[in-house]
């Protein structure tokens, strides 16, 4: 049977939902808001856990109405928690650049998505290449009213500055 990891926020509480929509053995990983630093330590952890359960599908989600970042959306800091020092900027960086070149429609998946984007794209450069050989890692976003998983927007780019000629 398949083993995937998921890399979750324990304020979503996705465990159950994610246990009756992918089937297999489901090992959970949490760090709030889906904000691992990827130090050395969290690399090392993670790798052993694939190799260990032979894990060939990595996946980063977080629910639509994330408490952490509906709360930072709307202006609150999480600056004095361990690990969320910088989450404000971030998350505000890209509401900033989103509300610029998208859609308004769907700011938030917008957001989730690109900063689902950038983890991915972390825990791969720290990742030794051979693990990186053996797992796909992805990313959902999981919408409470209609009971579903969703790919994040892949690829996403958003721009520090824009320089038009």
């Amino acid at each position: 049977m398949e083993t995937t990891l998921f890399l979750l926020c324990p304020t979503d509480c996705l465990e159950s939902k994610i246990n009756e929509e992918f089937k297999g053995d489901n090992l959970f990983y949490t760090s709030l808001a889906n904000n691992s630093s990827f130090d050395s330590k969290t690399i090392r952890e993670i790798e052993e856990l694939v190799n260990r359960y032979s894990i060939k599908e990595v996946y980063f989600v977080l629910s639509k109405q994330n408490k952490i970042i509906s709360k930072v959306m709307i202006g609150q800091s999480f600056s004095q928690i361990r690990g969320l020092q910088n989450f404000n900027s971030q998350i505000n960086k890209h509401k900033e650049h989103s509300m610029l070149f998208w859609d308004s429609t769907d700011i938030l998946g917008v957001i989730i998505s690109y900063y689902i984007n950038q983890k991915i794209e972390q825990l791969k450069e720290n990742f030794r290449s051979d693990i990186n050989k053996l797992v796909s890692i992805k990313g959902k976003i999981y919408l409470k009213s209609e009971n579903k998983f969703l790919d994040i927007h892949s690829k996403i780019v958003c721009l520090n500055k824009l320089n038009l000629n």
